[in-house]
């Protein structure tokens, strides 16, 4: 099944996945369209800043601390 983003492939459907890897190397259209709407998702979704404050989260959650901090925006640039 054709997403805006990408293919979804049922569990076990080597033939499937197969077909539809074969269809990206041969669609250069589709294979431009799919890879421009990933790259628009990853930079929208994981900006420096969001991914600093995940990795801070991370930390502060495992090494015990009881609140979660929110870093200072001017420290990242």
């Amino acid at each position: 099944m054709l997403f805006r983003s990408g293919f979804v492939i049922p569990v076990k459907g080597y033939e499937e996945l197969s077909s539809r890897v074969i269809q990206l190397f041969t669609d250069d259209e589709l294979r431009e369209r799919l890879g421009n709407v990933g790259r628009n998702m990853v930079e929208k979704s994981y900006t420096r800043n969001s991914v600093a404050q995940a990795t801070l989260n991370l930390y502060y959650k495992y090494i015990g601390s009881s609140k979660t901090r929110r870093i200072n925006q001017e420290a990242l640039l």
